[in-house]
Parts: structure tokens; C-alpha cells; sequence
């Protein structure tokens, strides 16, 4: 019972499987805890801890005890038919813990959230099949009614009707077990347990279970011997051996008539293959005459390799395959995906428990309950940006009203209401709307405006609260030049944008931060006054010794705590203080202590939707004129995709480890999901167009051209290294340098000047004119006198190597290749859909010059990488 104790009796097992306490008994021993649980029945417990453990060897029929020792713990013994200290097993304080989770929660459309992260789907695929001969003999075990034999070879033979079945050559084994009745099913996973203990063991008997009436004696234990180690005389490959069920895997949730009768059939071949014991791969039929025709073929073939690849979407090569479902003459392979696909199913991030960031979960978006207002308008979200009070709503920390996470959105407007004169459909918009952690989001058109061309979507996300935060809070103190500011966590969101503001208004800044590379971060930005946002004490030490007597005229503090006494301290007479926290915020009462200090709260979440009309015309209108004009830039974005990383970005807010912005990219319904072009059509696309590129130039000119540019590279190595000292190389890199021009300065095949390069083939001209300009000046830069980046980029500028990348012959050719596999996957995408780009290593955007305007209206996002800021920055001068 629940108070005392459970004894048990275990089977005697006639084979140990070279162990001397077999591990079933001791799982047998510990489950018998399951009748001591004082919980209910449905409740799932897990093995937890094990405190001591003493093995002894137990001798004849097992009897297991289990014990109650505390509310959690018991202690198991194991004893033989004598008992004896040498003949026991004891496992002491055993510990079990509840399987919990949280209940369903259901959304406002009434829709299941969906808790985990991955589901399995079927998708249909092609495969190859060989042609196999007619008279291959097939062995069937425990046949599906009749059905399968039927559609198989004439020379398949039925075990139930052969008294030797194992006579001749095999070319394959097939379990069909898909019989209706729990008897019959038993006694087929008795036959796979049983070749499998035979297979392991030799000679051991397993013990006898009833066997239906119409079952072999054994055929299963020969077959399964047969394919590990007699291999076909044919083939020289393994026999397969292949698990038959009959409706047993759903393909489609709504699928009908779903059996789960021999579902344990898989999950046995599972463990048979991640054991490595038998090479069992499954297939799933539908019992229709398609079906079982493919099935004949499938079961005879060597292995399954369907041309899709393992991932789904990526194409690289063939994978292996051993479980299949066939649905009339179709073939399913097993594929991981997100739960529910939101280029299909728009979706909603809810708050199942508030307090703790693992309580966030995706849901199905349902229709919206009510009409569109005709002030409204109804927004795709494309990117929506965090800010620390979306933090203190997750876990339950806001101190104001209590509503939903996201505020900051850009997207594209689906609906407009019949009052809305300034936005139209499928115009960008960015702005405010409450809640928009979803496909779609309502919202006062009031709070939305057109969102300029300079910015993109997530970076206008980065501007909306920061921004328009700090331009009121500027506009209120009349911040203008020479007025001393203080700004706490300068490296945050608001405080990069406030940087910005204060230093085009020419206005000094005395920037507080933590992390040493905030700290890096703003001494790139021109910050010459710094302090530590760690330690009141600390940062108010370095104020005064920065401010040398003189008082501070505003400050914008997003900290708390002693930071904000600290700063009042260090404002002078009438000086302002614009509070942007959400915590630690001082009452009216104790504000107006300070009668020095004019102390003002900014909560722009609030203000915002108490005058809309003044928040659209003074703020929102200003901060896209001054976006348009490039007054206003941007902020460093972590983005983090809000399907698989929104948590990540919830943490890495909440751990304060950002130096910007943190933007949810939504990316549902215009991102393309996979690839619509397989690698085999691709690589035959780049062929073709590889060929008529190779044809359209003079290849014999162009090696002859390639080979007289290398000959003038070589003369201007000969020059440099004539007479250089090498002990005025310096640098180390230099020194390699100088290694490798030691080796490639032979030749002297006589004198060749640029131009004749240019008359053998006018393509390399590029190169000609960059080896001119740089081969001259190479003993200097070796000897570090010269600069190689301002003979490479003269003045910053690109002009001198973007037409080798861009303009030449082999520049061009490559570039070409890479255009027709993008117009291939373009050409292959559905209506309505689009791509995201990422391009590694772009350095001077030769290839996106050429690429971009194939993507002009199939791409979504095109991400410009490169590990020289320099390039990035042209890159954004040119191309954002």
C-alpha cells in the first residue's frame, strides 16, 4: 500500500545476456515504487537520484520489495529465493519526481497552443525505384489479410504456408503486421523479440507465449540471422528486412481511420537500429491498390534515397531513408518542422505564465472578433522592436497597467479604415500598436505614418520609442548647445539615439555605461566624458572630477536607485531631470523635495494614446522628414526570429548584454520556406550558363592575356626586392610578405609593360591598371613608408578595385554563374513569395551590384556581410 511496502515476483530468466543481475529486473524492481505513490493514478514520475546502491548476485526465482523511507524516497531491494547479504541488491533513497506541465491555454479564437517546438510531417517525395526482375523470391511473414502477397512477385512465398521458407535466395524479408487483433500482434512483436535475443545470444530459449492459430514456428529468428550474416550471393548486400503496418501513421492530422494498434511495431524497429541490432526499416500502406503495387517494388529495393536531402527545404544531396509511409502511389519520408508553419498559419506571441521568459509561446492567429473601426488600420507586421518594459510585462514586473508585450512595429498596411486618409493599402507604415507581437495587428491610424525609403523595417523599429523619447524629453528641457547633459546607460537603445540627438544639437554629453565594451562602443561614437553606470558612487565621483565645479543643466536617466539622487545632486539651479525608467520612479511627493530640480516622468507608451493627433503630427511626421533627410540614422540591431529564437531575444534584453536595439523579425507570410529548385535542376542551370559564358570569350587570348599578367606582376616584384635591406621590413605581416615575394620574383622572360597585357585581351584591363598603381609602390609598403590601404582605397574611395571585382573578364564570368542560380530560384518561386538573402564575405559588393536587381521584387531581405567596416559602411552608402 501507500504506507508500507510492495513485493512483486519476477519471471526467472533463463538467459542473463552475460550480465549477472540482469538490467530488466532491476527496471522491474524500481517500478514496483509506482504502487507506493501516494499521488493520482495519472501522473507521470521519473527516476531521479539514487542515494547508495549495493549489487549483490541473486540467485533462483527474484523478488522484488520496494519500501517507503520519506515522501519522495524508497528503497528497493532485489533478493534471490535464499536471501543473503552476497545475494542482494539494494538501491537505498531512490527518488522519483513528478512529470508536470502547464495546463492548455487557450487563445481568444480558441485555437490549442501549441507548447513544443517541433512536430513530424510527411512531405511527399520522389524516388528512383530499380526495375527488379519477376522471379526474386520474398519471404512474408504474418501477411496483411492476404493483401500484400497478392500485389508482390509470383516467387514471394507466404510463411505461413511454407514448412522451410529459408530454402534459396532471398532477396528480401518482410514483416506484415498489420493483423487486427492484440493476440496477433503480440505474437508478432514476440517473433521480433525473439530473432533479436536468438541474434544476441545464441542458444538461448526465449520463453514460450501463445501464438495464434494460423502463426510459423520461428521463421523470423533464420531470416534475421540470415541478412546480418549471410549475405546474398547476389549482391554481396545484406538482406533488408522490412516492418509492414497498415494505417498506423498519420500523414495529415485530419487523416481518418488512424490505427495505433502496431504503432509499437516502430518504435521497436526504432530501438533495433539505435542499438544496432537489426537494420528493421518500417513502411505504412493505406491498403489500396496503389499502395501495395509501390510497396512490391519498395521492399525490394536496397536501400531508399530520395533526391530531396535530409533537410527539409535543402537540397544537397540524397539521404538514406528507412521508414516510409505510401498513401495510394505516393511516398512520405519523416521531416522535423515548426509546429505549425506560419508562411501558412499567421501567428500571435502569448504569455501563458507571466513571470518567467519560458512561459512565451506561439499560437495560431485567429480572424480579429471585431470590425475594423474606421480609424483603424490593419498592419502585416514585419518587425517589431523590443524594449525593457515588453521584459517587465513577461514577468510580471510592469508596475503599470497590465497589458500585452510590443509596442515599436513596421509593416505593410492590409486594411484601412473609411476615415484614414494618409496611408493606402500595401503601403509601408511604422509606429505604435499595441500587442503587435503577431501576423497582424490593429491599431489608431493616428499612431502610424508612411515609412520612409532610408529606413528599413527593423531599423525603423529601432527608432519609434527611443527616438520619439528622447525628442520630447529634449524638446521639454530645450536642450540646446553648450547645455551640459547627463546621460545614464548611453549605450542602450535610448541612449544611442539621445548621443546623436545631443551631438547635432552640439550640446556636450557625459555618457554613463557598464560593460567595457559599451564603453568602447561609445568612445567610437566621439564620447570624450565617461562613467561607470555600475556604482552610484563611483559615477558621481567621475561626474564631479569631468565637470570641475559646474553643474549639470538636464539629465536623462533610465537607471535607479542611488543613480537618480546622485544626478539631482549634480543639476544646477532650474536644471531638469527627465526620468525614462519603469522602476525605482520617485513619487510626486518626493520630487517636489527638490525645489531646485523640475523632475519629470516620460512614459511614451502613455502619453502616446492620450493624444494621438499630437503624437502623429509633432513626433511620428518629425522623425520620418528628419529619416528621409538622413538626419537620423538607425541603431545596431540584434534581430532574433520570433519562431525558433524568441526567448533568446527576451534573454539577451533582459541580461542588458545589447548596445542597441532588439528586434523580433516576424518574416511569416512573404518568406519563402524552402528552396523550389533542387540542387540536380540548379547545377544543370549553372552548367548551361557557365558553358555560354566560357564560349562567349576568346579563351585562348585571355590565357595568353593572364599569363603576360603575371609576368608584369613578377617584373614589379623583381624591382622592389632589388637591393632591399631586409631588416627595414618591420612589421610581421610585412615579413611574410617579403617571404612570399622571395619565391615569386624568378622568371626575367624579358620586359612586358601594361599595355600589351591590355592588346592581348581588352577584359583584364582592371587588373592592369590595379598591378599598375600598386607594383610600383611595393618596396615601400614592405618597408612600411606606404600606406597598402590608400593604394588600395585612395582616400577611402573604391574606385581603384571595385572594376576588378565588377568589370572584368573573370570577374564578370563569376558573377554571371551566381546571377543565373538566383534567376533559377526566383524563377521558382510561387506567387507572392520571397526570399532572404545572406551574402558572406561581400567585401566591395561586386556580386550584389550584379545581383540585386534580379532580386528587386523577390526579396524580402537582402543581410551584406563582411569582416572590414569599411566595406559595410560603402555598402550602405550605396546599396541601403
Amino acid at each position: 500500500g501507500a504506507d508500507g511496502g510492495a513485493a512483486a515476483r519476477l519471471r526467472r530468466r533463463r538467459c542473463l545476456g552475460g550480465t549477472q543481475v540482469h538490467p530488466a529486473d532491476l527496471d522491474g524492481a524500481l517500478q514496483l515504487t509506482a504502487l507506493l505513490a501516494k499521488s493520482a493514478g495519472s501522473e507521470t514520475r521519473l527516476p531521479f537520484s539514487i542515494g547508495e546502491a549495493s549489487l549483490g548476485v541473486p540467485r533462483g526465482g527474484l523478488w522484488p520489495v520496494a519500501t517507503r523511507t520519506a515522501a519522495d524516497a524508497q528503497c528497493v531491494w532485489l533478493l534471490g529465493e535464499q536471501p543473503s547479504s552476497a545475494g542482494t541488491v539494494r538501491l537505498g533513497d531512490f527518488e522519483t519526481k513528478a512529470l508536470t506541465a502547464p495546463g492548455p491555454v487557450a487563445s481568444k479564437s480558441g485555437a490549442k497552443v501549441r507548447s513544443w517546438r517541433y512536430a513530424c510531417a510527411w512531405p511527399s517525395v520522389r524516388c528512383d525505384l530499380q526495375d527488379t526482375p519477376p522471379d526474386v523470391k520474398l519471404l512474408v511473414l504474418d501477411d496483411l489479410g492476404g493483401l500484400l502477397t497478392s500485389s508482390l512477385p509470383t516467387s514471394a512465398e507466404h510463411a505461413e504456408t511454407s514448412p522451410e521458407p529459408l530454402e534459396g535466395n532471398w532477396k528480401a524479408v518482410v514483416l506484415a503486421a498489420g493483423a487486427s487483433l492484440v493476440t496477433e500482434q503480440l505474437d508478432v512483436l514476440h517473433r521480433l523479440l525473439s530473432a533479436l535475443q536468438e541474434l544476441r545470444h545464441p542458444g538461448c530459449t526465449p520463453p514460450s507465449t501463445p501464438r495464434s492459430r494460423n502463426s510459423a514456428p520461428n521463421p523470423f529468428i533464420a531470416a534475421g540471422a540470415s541478412s546480418l550474416h549471410e549475405p546474398a550471393p547476389s549482391d554481396g548486400m545484406p538482406i533488408p528486412l522490412w516492418v509492414c503496418t497498415l494505417g498506423v501513421q498519420p500523414i495529415l492530422l485530419s487523416e481518418p481511420n488512424v490505427r495505433c494498434t502496431h504503432s509499437a511495431a516502430w518504435g521497436l524497429s526504432r530501438a533495433c537500429r539505435r542499438e544496432g541490432v537489426l537494420s528493421l526499416h518500417c513502411l505504412d500502406l493505406d491498403a489500396t491498390a496503389d499502395s501495395l503495387s509501390l510497396a512490391a517494388r519498395v521492399v525490394l529495393q536496397p536501400s531508399i534515397q530520395p533526391a530531396e536531402g535530409s533537410v527539409r527545404g535543402l537540397r544537397v544531396g540524397p539521404s538514406l531513408e528507412n521508414e516510409m509511409v505510401l498513401r495510394r502511389d505516393n511516398l512520405h519520408i519523416a521531416r522535423l518542422v515548426s509546429p505549425f508553419e506560419l508562411d501558412r498559419v499567421p501567428a500571435r506571441l502569448t504569455i501563458a505564465r507571466k513571470g518567467a521568459i519560458t512561459g512565451l509561446r506561439l499560437e495560431p492567429q485567429g480572424e480579429f472578433e471585431s470590425e475594423l473601426l474606421s480609424s483603424e488600420v490593419e498592419v502585416e507586421v514585419r518587425a517589431v522592436g523590443l524594449n525593457f518594459r515588453d521584459v517587465l510585462i513577461v514577468l510580471d514586473q510592469y508596475p503599470g497597467p497590465r497589458t500585452e508585450p510590443g509596442t515599436d512595429c513596421a509593416g505593410v498596411v492590409r486594411r484601412v479604415g473609411g476615415n484614414v486618409r494618409h496611408l493606402s493599402r500595401f503601403a509601408p507604415s511604422f509606429g505604435t500598436a499595441f500587442g503587435c507581437l503577431a501576423a497582424y495587428a490593429r491599431t489608431d491610424a493616428r499612431m502610424q505614418v508612411a515609412k520612409p525609403a532610408a529606413l528599413s523595417f527593423e531599423g525603423a523599429t529601432t527608432l519609434i520609442s527611443t527616438w520619439c523619447t528622447v525628442h520630447v524629453g529634449f524638446e521639454r528641457i530645450s536642450l540646446r548647445g553648450r547645455r551640459r547633459l547627463l546621460l545614464h546607460a548611453a549605450a542602450g537603445g535610448v541612449g544611442l539615439t539621445a548621443l546623436e540627438y545631443a551631438q547635432w544639437l552640439c550640446a556636450p554629453a557625459l555618457c554613463t555605461a557598464g560593460a567595457p565594451h559599451k564603453h568602447r562602443l561609445l568612445r567610437r561614437q566621439g564620447v570624450a566624458l565617461m562613467a561607470s553606470s555600475r556604482d552610484a558612487a563611483a559615477s558621481t565621483l567621475g561626474a564631479q572630477r569631468y565637470l570641475c565645479g559646474l553643474r549639470l543643466h538636464a539629465v536623462l536617466n533610465s537607471l535607479s536607485a542611488d543613480f537618480i539622487s546622485a544626478a539631482c545632486a549634480l543639476l544646477g539651479e532650474r536644471g531638469r531631470f527627465e526620468e525614462i525608467g519603469k522602476r525605482g520612479i520617485w513619487s510626486q511627493g518626493r520630487a517636489g523635495a527638490i525645489r531646485h530640480v523640475a523632475y519629470d516622468v516620460r512614459d511614451m507608451s502613455a502619453e502616446a494614446p492620450m493624444n494621438p493627433e499630437w503624437f502623429q503630427r509633432s513626433v511620428l511626421r518629425v522623425l520620418a522628414q528628419r529619416a528621409s533627410a538622413e538626419v537620423v540614422h538607425s541603431l545596431p540591431v540584434y534581430e532574433f526570429d520570433i519562431v525558433h529564437r524568441v526567448q533568446d531575444a527576451f534573454r539577451f534584453l533582459a541580461n542588458g548584454k545589447n548596445t542597441g536595439k532588439v528586434v523580433l523579425r516576424m518574416s511569416c507570410a512573404h518568406v519563402a520556406p524552402a528552396l523550389q529548385l533542387g540542387f540536380g535542376a540548379l547545377r544543370s542551370r549553372l552548367d548551361a550558363s557557365a558553358g555560354a559564358a566560357a564560349a562567349a570569350i576568346d579563351l585562348d587570348r585571355l590565357a595568353d592575356a593572364l599569363s603576360l599578367l603575371d609576368r608584369l606582376c613578377r617584373q614589379f616584384v623583381r624591382e622592389a626586392l632589388k637591393g632591399l635591406d631586409p631588416t627595414t621590413v618591420v612589421k610581421w605581416h610585412h615579413k611574410l610578405l617579403l617571404q612570399w615575394c622571395a619565391g615569386a620574383r624568378d622568371g626575367g622572360e624579358g620586359q612586358v609593360d601594361g599595355a600589351a597585357v591590355e592588346r592581348a585581351h581588352a577584359g583584364v584591363a582592371p587588373e592592369v591598371a590595379l598591378a599598375s598603381r600598386c607594383g610600383p609602390h611595393l618596396r615601400a609598403a614592405l618597408q612600411g613608408t606606404t600606406a597598402y590601404q590608400e593604394l588600395l582605397f585612395p582616400g577611402g574611395s573604391m574606385d581603384a578595385v571595385l572594376p576588378v571585382y565588377q568589370d572584368a573578364v573573370v570577374a564578370n564570368f563569376y558573377n554571371g554563374v551566381v546571377l543565373a542560380a538566383v534567376e533559377a530560384v526566383v524563377a521558382g518561386l510561387e506567387d507572392g513569395r520571397q526570399l532572404c538573402v545572406l551574402e558572406v564575405g561581400a567585401g566591395t559588393g561586386g556580386t550584389a551590384a550584379m545581383v540585386l536587381p534580379a532580386l528587386q521584387n523577390a526579396c524580402a531581405q537582402y543581410l551584406f556581410t563582411d569582416v572590414s567596416e569599411v566595406f559595410l559602411l560603402q555598402a550602405q552608402q550605396r546599396f541601403a
